[in-house]
This record gives C-alpha cells, sequence and structure tokens, in this order.
C-alpha cells in the first residue's frame, strides 16, 4: 500500500491503473499537439497563399509533413496498442471499418460520375475531411451508445 499527497492509500492495482492513465493520456496529448501544430501549419500556408489549394507548397515542407503524419501515426499506434483495454480497442476497430466503409462508398461513385462527366473531379481534401468526420462521429457513437 502507497500513500498520496491526498493521504489516499493506493493499492498495487489502482497505482497500475493510474500509472496506465498517465500514459495514455501523454501518448494522447503528444498527439494532438503533433496534430495541432501540423494543422496550425497548413491553415497558415493555405490562407499565405489566399486559400488557392492549387499553389505549389514547397518540396521540403511538403516531405517534413508527410514523414511528421507517418511517424506519428506509426509511433501512436505502437505506443498505444498496450495501453487501451478490449473494450476500446474493439469500439475503435468498428469506428475505423466504418470510416473505411463511408469512403469506399463515396469515392469509387464519385470517380465513376466524374468520368462519365455528371460530376466534378473528386475533391481530394474533403474526402479526407470525410473520413475523418465519419471517424470521429462512429467512435463517438461507439463511445457513448
Amino acid at each position: 500500500m502507497i500513500k498520496t499527497d491526498r493521504g489516499v492509500v493506493l493499492g498495487e492495482g489502482e497505482r497500475a491503473e493510474l500509472s496506465s492513465r498517465r500514459q495514455l493520456m501523454t501518448v494522447k496529448g503528444a498527439l494532438f499537439t503533433v496534430g495541432l501544430f501540423s494543422g496550425a501549419y497548413l491553415g497558415y500556408a493555405l490562407a499565405s497563399n489566399d486559400y488557392d489549394l492549387n499553389a505549389q507548397w514547397p518540396s521540403g515542407i511538403a516531405i517534413a509533413l508527410a514523414a511528421v503524419y507517418l511517424i506519428a501515426m506509426a509511433a501512436g499506434s505502437f505506443l498505444l496498442r498496450n495501453r487501451i483495454d478490449e473494450v476500446e480497442r474493439l469500439n475503435t476497430y468498428k469506428a475505423v471499418a466504418f470510416a473505411g466503409s463511408a469512403y469506399m462508398v463515396v469515392y469509387p461513385v464519385w470517380f465513376l460520375l466524374w468520368k462519365a462527366a455528371l460530376l466534378p473531379e473528386p475533391v481530394h481534401w474533403l474526402l479526407f475531411a470525410g473520413f475523418w468526420l465519419a471517424l470521429i462521429g462512429a467512435a463517438l457513437f461507439y463511445r457513448f451508445r
């Protein structure tokens, strides 16, 4: 038994749970911070080009942002794999499957109708944003249902 600064006595399992939660919040906070700064830079770059989505970016910046994204996804997956419980993992799998299914329905249909000149060319950033919104919506649904 260990006594905390508030006088509460914690058992071994409670200490392990508290430590696990802290580690989980640290990893999620770091990933949030990386995403926040990357997104802020992207917003700044778009604003400085008068929101022209066809404007070219410096290749070094594009490579750096792609590398940051890939490293954050790989490191986040690696660090979170043992920090979440089975229920949260299953809910995450369901949310990713839903978002992937939504993307796999929308993009091919939009692409085919574009090739038939019935719709404009697919907007790639809109598809990407739609995937993430579907993922967030499904994650919230499975978490709070």
